[in-house]
């Protein structure tokens, strides 16, 4: 099962923009389910309401693992927005750095999001 908290990207697109792509997403690489939070308190329930659905992966671009490392099970992805991480939630094990020459500027997120699940289907 694939789990995916994201922070709504407010500052570089309208929401609507901003969920029409997690859903091509969410169909492409058959995640399971998209849970949109709007500040720390959703983030902070979105995390422990999916705490027994898997491992959390806390995608940053200064996390110390690589998608490599990303558990083959079942998983919580968690991604931030241009405005804000979430490193602050996250354990030190459980954060890690998707590479992309681009990022981390350039919606960090649902790249980073993308390139995991490629990885994790054997793109």
């Amino acid at each position: 099962m694939i789990t995916i908290i994201t922070r709504y990207e407010d500052t570089q697109m309208p929401r609507d923009v901003d969920r029409q792509m997690w859903r091509q997403l969410k169909g492409a690489f058959r995640v399971d389910k998209l849970i949109f939070v709007e500040d720390d308190k959703q983030l902070e329930d979105a995390l422990m309401g999916t705490s027994d659905l898997g491992d959390h992966v806390f995608l940053e671009p200064l996390g110390g693992k690589t998608v490599k490392d990303i558990p083959t099970g079942d998983i919580v992805m968690v991604v931030g927005n241009t405005a804000m991480n979430n490193r602050a939630w996250a354990e030190a094990d459980e954060e890690y750095s998707i590479s992309c020459p681009s990022l981390p500027t350039h919606l960090y997120g649902i790249n980073a999001a993308a390139i995991a699940l490629a990885f994790r289907h054997g793109q």
